[in-house]
């Protein structure tokens, strides 16, 4: 029987775990949403796609912090 890694699973779920706690706001399903995964969509791809959201939440969060830092 040939099949999918199962060695895939701790590194999806990890960059995951990573994006959202960039966004807690968000529930998953918006997150899902946002990065275009769907059923059909394969792991790779996923896990690029959640890769690249991950890295847009944190850029601008430092954008917004870098902001609101109080100027002396």
């Amino acid at each position: 029987m040939s099949g999918r890694d199962p060695k895939r699973i701790p590194e999806v779920l990890a960059a995951l775990g990573e994006l959202w706690m960039e966004c807690p706001d968000l529930r998953l399903g918006q997150i899902m949403g946002n990065a275009a995964i769907t059923f059909y969509t394969e792991d790779d791809r996923s896990l690029t796609e959640i890769r690249q959201w991950r890295d847009y939440y944190r850029e601008r969060r430092s954008i917004v912090q870098g902001i609101s830092k109080p100027t002396t």
